[in-house]
């Protein structure tokens, strides 16, 4: 029922079946799932998901190319994101809102989120708790948010949804650690970084960039698919170095604290 989700999904999918599918040779990758995912996702048309795999795409796609820096950091920040909006915003014009309006009812809910977390900082209103918590936020000079949902909405923003529901530390130690799983993955070099491992990393990017603005992780199905793909993701990458002292006590002071 969430085509924003269901968007994510199947984006953080779809990379690995690409990449290890062009990179391993694998035909039945290449010719049926990597297809069928791709298919899945436009049917989805979700603007989050497709953008941000496009984002995504163009980004790696610069760092692999032989080109001067700044010609590379040029074309991965603008130009192959803004052709690919473009093109995606022209295709959806006619389904889906306005993207002045879309961009406006987002900032609005983004001003509900904050003010929402104002009230419970350090442990959040609480898990499903924030339709509940945060409708008395949405003030009358909200036209386009009282109009799209009156009786309240999610965050559609994931980052927010957590720093809502769950508080500001928790938040915090859910960026950090898909950011160092993101970053062991992406930064790997070949040999160790496997397709299998690159194609990991660039899907669990994707579906990342898409929930901020989307709440992909509150549908349960896509909440587990994602964690198993992070695990995965983490797995194929580099052995982590634990050299003791602050390392070592990191986690069981943070569970002591919670």
């Amino acid at each position: 029922p969430d085509l924003n989700a269901a968007g994510s999904y199947f984006g953080l999918f779809l990379f690995p079946a690409a990449v290890v599918g062009w990179r391993r040779r694998d035909y039945w990758l290449l010719i049926v799932a990597a297809p069928l995912l791709a298919l899945s996702c436009g049917l989805a048309r979700s603007r989050a998901a497709i953008g941000a795999m496009m984002a995504v795409a163009g980004a790696r796609w610069s760092m692999a190319v032989r080109w001067p820096a700044a010609a590379r950091l040029a074309v991965a920040a603008v130009v192959i994101p803004a052709a690919a909006s473009v093109a995606f915003l022209v295709a959806t014009s006619r389904t889906h809102a306005a993207i002045g309006d879309a961009a406006e009812v987002r900032i609005q809910m983004a001003r509900v989120a904050w003010r929402t977390a104002e009230t419970r900082p350090l442990f959040g209103v609480g898990l499903d708790n924030y339709i509940r918590r945060s409708r008395r936020f949405i003030t009358p000079d909200m036209t386009l948010l009282e109009s799209f949902a009156p009786n309240g909405e999610n965050a559609h923003d994931n980052y927010l949804q957590i720093l809502v529901e769950l508080g500001i530390p928790a938040a915090l130690l859910f960026i950090a650690m898909v950011g160092v799983v993101v970053h062991a993955g992406w930064a790997a070099p070949l040999p160790a970084g496997t397709p299998e491992l690159e194609g990991m990393t660039l899907g669990v990017v994707a579906f990342l960039v898409s929930a901020i603005f989307g709440h992909p992780l509150l549908v349960p199905e896509v909440f587990v698919a994602f964690f198993l793909a992070l695990g995965l993701t983490a797995g194929l990458g580099p052995s982590p170095v634990v050299r003791g002292g602050l390392q070592r006590w990191l986690g069981p002071a943070i569970a002591v604290f919670y």
